[in-house]
């Protein structure tokens, strides 16, 4: 079981949207993914990195929540 969501990512690390791509199938754990998304709101050290590497991996990509 796992919930996939796609995020869109500004150059300073900003979550600017994002949306479910995947349901886990208990709506439960879908809330609390999106609850996590949501509180993070940003990915400090992308602003560290340089342009190519942002581009490619972190401006636009899936992140999969996954319960242990």
């Amino acid at each position: 079981m796992y919930a996939e969501f796609n995020l869109q990512v500004d150059r300073l690390g900003n979550i600017k949207n994002f949306k479910l791509i995947r349901s886990s199938g208990s709506s439960a754990f879908d809330r609390a993914a999106t609850s996590a998304i949501n509180k993070y709101k940003k990915i400090a050290y992308l602003k560290e990195i340089d342009d190519d590497t942002y581009k490619r991996y972190f401006s636009n990509f899936n992140l999969r929540f996954k319960p242990k």
